[in-house]
């Protein structure tokens, strides 16, 4: 853990509690929201997990605060050089510690290195 953070991030790909530790954090980012993500099918993204935000062109994070999931932040191709970033969501005990922020940065900062500018 770094000094100056009380989190670290780390990348998710296919390691199933990794993946697990997500799918409740969407469900519970789903729940926080005034209306239902059905539209976006939602069930089927937890169901194929990591799906679009997989690897060379997708990202997926989870935020740990000593070694407990605090939040997730991912991103997924659109086109060419664009991606769109998803599913950005911190616990409410984890709030204020900068943990979405963090996600936010790190996640533009790899889609910057993966070549998207949009």
């Amino acid at each position: 853990m770094n000094m100056n953070k009380p989190y670290t991030i780390m990348e998710v790909t296919n390691e199933k509690t990794s993946i697990d530790n997500i799918k409740q954090l969407f469900l519970e980012y789903a729940q926080s929201l005034n209306f239902s993500l059905c539209f976006q099918n939602f069930q089927q993204e937890l169901d194929e997990l990591p799906g679009v935000y997989s690897p060379p062109k997708g990202l997926l994070y989870l935020a740990l605060v000593y070694g407990k999931p605090a939040g997730c932040i991912a991103m997924k191709p659109l086109k060419e050089q664009i991606c769109e970033m998803k599913r950005l969501y911190v616990r409410p005990e984890f709030r204020g510690l900068g943990i979405g922020k963090g996600l936010a940065i790190h996640l533009i900062s790899r889609a910057k290195e993966l070549g998207y500018h949009k």
